[in-house]
């Protein structure tokens, strides 16, 4: 059995609902997407992020361009 390989698009947790109503509109080219709070970090020190996780590479390329290219904020 292989293992699938995941693309993933990390996000703070405030900007959550933003991702998800963008993903939600989005038509994905194969496979599937999931969105979660994931505590990421050290021992010393975590934090939480919302990792949205695709099967595909262009799907995760579609959705890091559209919030991070040009240094775009989640608020246009």
């Amino acid at each position: 059995m292989n293992e699938p390989k995941a693309f993933n698009v990390h996000f703070r947790c405030e900007d959550r609902e933003i991702a998800l109503a963008w993903l939600n509109k989005f038509r994905l080219k194969e496979g599937c997407a999931y969105g979660d709070l994931r505590k990421i970090g050290n021992i010393d020190f975590k934090s939480y992020m919302f990792v949205v996780s695709f099967l595909n590479e262009d799907d995760s390329i579609a959705m890091r361009k559209h919030f991070y290219s040009n240094e775009k904020s989640l608020n246009n």
